[in-house]
């Protein structure tokens, strides 16, 4: 009996980067028999669509002499052929015809990646050989509530800023941020509920509350020309289940609920710019003709209140200058075990020396478990400035 064939080998597409599950685009991105290009993780790629509805990731540029597959290439009997010689790739990357009369090549090889279709996207496992993560269940919340998947609709939003992924990804794991950037309360703080070596489990507590919808905060939102930010009202602590660093279930603590849940992910583009890659959830509404437009409607308003949030965060983001070991305080230390996790999953060690843009590493003061060119200390200051140890498990 033949032994079964070997599957695609799949790449990393930047191991400067955490080996993790990456939102990367939207199923109605890439019809059937189409080739889109795509920019993430600094790297060049193409997605396209075989005939039997299949995505497919592979790199950019023909190894053949350096055409992009995706300005001027086409999907031919599933396969990828370049615009420029006519060389055709199947999905696993090799040469599978070219024109003329000599034999394909067998040297010549397309990098490929392993990206998975759920929930209305496409998610890229951004690391060589099978997944040490699972593919998250996000709906798994669903049956604490007495909901299946049946109940929910998915509606998809995507936005481009100016400044590096990791800072924004990381504010799920900051609750001081949610009181002051966000101004819901006087001060906050982060709650580790659960770690793994590659999950976290978070809460952001929010102390003295501010009303959301009460007078003085309507009146404060209209001062700061923040009206559109009552759409997503911050009534509750917030809870982030993160997988790997990249991928995030957002949902509020005391009232577990289809609205208002978000799995989002903050995609690298380049160094310095990302999308804000998201999937909202709404209930399916199982009334005849009126319930698709009314979960439509109630996507883009979600849509609109998720943007209002995120600007309120953009512009501190574009024109931050973190500073070398920060001093860090005590209700920092959501965002250092963040920073751990997302280290930890970094395989370029030349990366770890950081720059607080791919990763945190020395420049963050951030120490991570078996990486021998990590510090031995992160710090914070003590009540005169002065930077001293952090407890390990701080």
């Amino acid at each position: 009996m033949p032994a079964p064939a070997a599957g695609p080998a799949y790449a990393a597409v930047n191991p400067a980067y955490p080996k993790s599950w990456w939102m990367i685009a939207f199923s109605c991105d890439v019809k059937k028999n189409q080739v889109v290009p795509l920019r993430v993780l600094e790297r060049d790629l193409v997605l396209w669509r075989d005939g039997n509805g299949v995505v497919h990731c592979q790199a950019g540029h023909c190894p053949h002499l350096g055409a992009h597959f995706g300005y001027g290439g086409s999907v031919v009997d599933n396969t990828l052929r370049c615009g420029f010689h006519g060389w055709q790739f199947d999905a696993e990357g090799r040469v599978h015809s070219q024109p003329g009369p000599d034999a394909p090549r067998k040297n010549a090889c397309l990098p490929s990646y392993r990206v998975v279709e759920k929930h209305g996207a496409l998610f890229l496992w951004n690391g060589a050989g099978e997944p040490d993560i699972d593919f998250p269940d996000f709906l798994s919340f669903l049956s604490k509530i007495g909901a299946t998947p049946d109940d929910v609709t998915f509606h998809h939003h995507r936005w481009f800023l100016p400044f590096p992924a990791k800072w924004f990804g990381e504010n799920l794991c900051d609750g001081m941020h949610f009181a002051i950037a966000h101004d819901t309360g006087a001060w906050g703080d982060t709650i580790i509920h659960a770690e793994t070596a590659t999950t976290m489990e978070m809460e952001n507590a929010i102390h003295e509350r501010r009303p959301w919808l009460g007078a003085e905060n309507i009146a404060r939102r209209f001062v700061r020309r923040e009206v559109v930010n009552l759409l997503t009202p911050v009534s509750d602590n917030v809870m982030s289940t993160c997988w790997g660093g990249s991928i995030h279930l957002v949902r509020f603590a005391g009232r577990p609920r289809i609205l208002g849940t978000i799995i989002a992910c903050w995609l690298p583009v380049d160094a310095d710019t990302h999308y804000v890659m998201d999937i909202t959830l709404v209930p399916k509404v199982k009334v005849p003709v009126v319930g698709k437009p009314i979960e439509k409607l109630t996507g883009f308003v979600a849509g609109l209140g998720n943007w209002s949030t995120a600007i309120q965060d953009a512009g501190l983001m574009m024109h931050r200058r973190e500073p070398e070991n920060p001093p860090y305080s005590k209700e920092d230390r959501g965002l250092i075990r963040f920073r751990r996790l997302w280290d930890s999953r970094i395989e370029s060690q030349y990366q770890l020396e950081g720059d607080n843009i791919r990763s945190n590493g020395l420049r963050a003061g951030i120490r991570v478990r078996g990486r021998e060119n990590a510090p031995d200390t992160t710090h914070r200051a003590d009540s005169n400035g002065t930077p001293k140890v952090m407890e390990e498990d701080a």
